[in-house]
């Protein structure tokens, strides 16, 4: 762990670039809605000259107030408060879209960008949103702001791991100033970003996280791993600062283990099998399974896949027929009816009649009369999320017409794809296991890419890598056999990423030789 020293004056710190996600659907009507609207507000309002912001509303659809984040102005800052108060809760809870759009906004170059997503997590693609998120490690800050007397912890806690941010949940109006107040702090002085750690003499492996967030006056920086053999060498850490680049050393010989820090072997194997875990829920891969198992036992951890005792001894059924029991259960405290679709306005929209009613076309489907479709807005307006496919008014953003506008689908980055050629391998290594292997540090591969496509957007290109793992599974050796990219900083980055991984022992001993042709391209 490193963290800046504790001072007394006001950190210099970076520009920030928040991009704020807030859920408008039903089910935030009320308290959650109005704690969210304040919460940005205060942030905004706490903004300098400096710094950057944009905001993204979603339920069934989602709208965004600008194609780009705007610079804090005192006109900007009013812009952004009247457009956020001017929306209600109504409609259903799209988030998977709402995150692919959010994280695709392009980025202020120079500032620490801050996503906050904002909502109660009344969604059950928990798996597809961690997914989202861990293939755009490297791109901002996550931090999940759950709102509402029941969140769905799983989603929010879920939600800032897979972006290596934190998890603040307000349950009640009681909660919300100490909580707001607690996260506007917390992410208020970024002061180290594009932080990089390297081993010097230091045989390190098993280290968590791969990507490592920006620095925060008030969060350290935390990583987790294991080494072979002696403690010497040095870690090194480097990052960019308000004044430029800093690098720091941590001598390793005047360190002396201590039994007192027994503690940090569950430490590290709390925190791998989590990280395991989120990836074994999108994945669904069985050496993971084997991986957290093995942890859980090894350490006396429960896992998903392990517990302490589960004893039972009353039947309840003899396995030979099902039944289905439907269970009312009542609404959490202060979630409006408008979650179940109880009015017009609901999550579920109106399909027939004059209007959509509060929704205002994020998640309302008008298909007959003169009112508000999903973006649309005339007779006759047939309206489907922020695109008005049938009426006179404006579509999603800026522009008129038939649903044109700046804040729809178009002018969204490219995304960035890194596939593997034809793989070969001489040893007893199977070659499967290596795909396997790579393919799990695949977002680490993406940012990479996305580095050099920050300043050439249309490098694309096949690198062809020769690596050698020895008998313990450790790369030994990496070099660039070929290569049409014409980026040194990209092959650079995918040679260090390569020499941080760790492969099975090999049985029998000898070295394995690998040619491994990685294949860079985007694709809309």
């Amino acid at each position: 762990m490193t963290e800046p020293p504790k001072r007394q004056a006001v950190v210099e710190t970076l520009p920030r670039e928040y991009i704020f996600i807030l859920d408008v659907s039903g089910s935030m009507g009320g308290f959650p809605l109005e704690v969210s609207k304040r919460l940005i507000a205060d942030i905004l309002d706490d903004l300098g000259p400096d710094d950057y912001f944009n905001v993204l509303m979603f339920a069934g659809g989602s709208a965004v107030l600008s194609g780009h984040s705007l610079r804090a102005t005192a006109k900007n800052v009013d812009r952004g408060k009247d457009w956020v108060n001017s929306h209600y809760g109504g409609g259903g809870t799209e988030l998977l879209p709402a995150l692919r759009r959010a994280l695709a906004l392009p980025r202020h170059e120079g500032t620490s960008r801050i996503v906050s997503v904002l909502t109660d997590g009344y969604i059950t693609v928990e798996k597809k949103a961690f997914e989202i998120v861990s293939n755009n490690l490297g791109r901002a800050n996550l931090f999940a702001f759950g709102i509402g007397t029941s969140v769905n912890r799983e989603l929010i806690e879920g939600l800032a791991r897979a972006g290596m941010g934190e998890p603040f949940v307000v349950m009640n109006e009681r909660e919300a100033a100490t909580e707001a107040k607690r996260f506007r702090k917390y992410v208020s002085s970024p002061v180290l970003m594009e932080i990089d750690v390297e081993f010097e003499d230091f045989d390190a492996y098993d280290v968590e996280p791969l990507e490592i967030p920006d620095l925060f006056a008030s969060r350290p920086v935390i990583l987790f791993g294991k080494y072979r053999g002696a403690a010497t060498g040095f870690i090194t850490v480097e990052g960019v600062t308000p004044i430029g680049r800093w690098s720091g050393d941590i001598a390793l010989k005047n360190l002396e283990p201590s039994n007192d820090n027994e503690a940090i072997k569950l430490l590290w194997a709390r925190h791998r099998i989590r990280s395991l875990s989120d990836e074994d829920a999108v994945f669904n891969n069985k050496e993971n399974k084997r991986e957290i198992i093995r942890l859980g036992l090894d350490h006396n951890l429960l896992t998903a896949y392990t517990s302490f005792v589960a004893v039972d001894t009353k039947v309840r059924a003899n396995g030979k027929k099902k039944r289905t029991v439907r269970q009312p259960l009542p609404l959490p405290r202060g979630v409006s009816d408008r979650a179940i679709g109880a009015r017009p306005s609901s999550a579920i929209g109106a399909l027939m009649g004059n209007q959509v009613g509060s929704s205002f076309g994020y998640g309302g489907l008008g298909l007959r009369g003169t009112g508000r479709g999903g973006g649309g807005t005339g007779a006759g307006t047939i309206g489907l999320g922020s695109m008005g496919t049938i009426g006179h008014g404006a579509g999603g953003g800026s522009g008129s017409g038939y649903g044109r506008g700046l804040s729809g689908s178009s002018g969204q980055k490219a995304a960035p794809r890194v596939r593997a050629g034809k793989v070969t391998v001489k040893g007893s290594l199977d070659k499967n296991v290596i795909r396997r292997i790579i393919q799990r540090n695949n977002n680490q591969l993406k940012y990479c890419y996305e580095k050099v496509l920050a300043t050439d957007p249309k490098l694309k290109g096949k690198v062809v890598v020769r690596f050698v793992i020895d008998a313990n599974g450790k790369v030994t050796a990496a070099s660039i056999v070929s290569s049409t990219v014409s980026s040194p900083k990209l092959e650079a980055c995918l040679l260090k990423t390569i020499k941080r991984l760790t492969f099975p022992s090999v049985a029998g001993g000898g070295a394995i030789v690998v040619n491994y042709p990685f294949i860079f391209q985007t694709a809309k």
